[in-house]
């Protein structure tokens, strides 16, 4: 599918972009149980962590739209080694998750996360993210949305309450160059 066309940009802070793409939901959704069963077998060890996962559709399709939106919209330089992009899934469940502010600043320069299903506001699991003392916002995924942000902020996934599990797919591009958004020409 060629999504190129059909994105939507917004911005919700200068280090906060949303990209909606109509029937990105969808097309993810198929994907779904196998997710589910992986996450499982990762479990054994008793921690919640990204996992990488088998799916094609996630690690050659997902990935190739994340991809082509860091080129689109962002100067990311051209010494970036895309043999080390990958997706990465995050499953959480109302008794279990990892609930701490972290951030990726040794690993990559962009993080992009994106929800399967996300769940009603008043339900939780939204993504609380701590820019300053006293500005934390707090994003509550809506389907169809990627959510771009720099790796060095904070950031940490909010309890849910209800037994439907959480499930998003993380991914981060590290680049030698501080990424330039080419639209607002935000610095990150």
């Amino acid at each position: 599918m060629n999504w190129k066309d059909i994105i939507k940009f917004s911005r919700f802070h200068r280090y906060i972009h949303i990209y909606h793409l109509e029937g990105l939901n969808n097309w993810l959704q198929s994907e779904k149980n196998l997710l589910i069963k992986e996450s499982k077998n990762d479990k054994i060890s008793g921690e919640v962590v990204n996992y990488r996962t088998t799916s094609e559709l996630i690690n050659h399709g997902f990935n190739s739209l994340l991809t082509d939106i860091a080129l689109q919209y962002y100067h990311v330089g051209s010494n970036v080694d895309w043999s080390e992009v990958a997706p990465m899934v995050y499953y959480q469940t109302k008794e279990e998750g990892v609930n701490k502010f972290h951030h990726h600043y040794f690993s990559s320069t962009i993080t992009a996360t994106t929800y399967i299903d996300p769940m009603d506001k008043e339900h939780g699991g939204g993504l609380e993210l701590f820019l300053h003392d006293t500005f934390r916002p707090i994003i509550y995924p809506e389907p169809d949305c990627i959510y771009f942000f720099p790796s060095w902020v904070l950031h940490k996934p909010l309890p849910h309450f209800i037994d439907t599990p959480r499930l998003c797919i993380n991914w981060g591009l590290d680049c030698l160059l501080r990424p330039i958004h080419k639209l607002t020409g935000d610095k990150w």
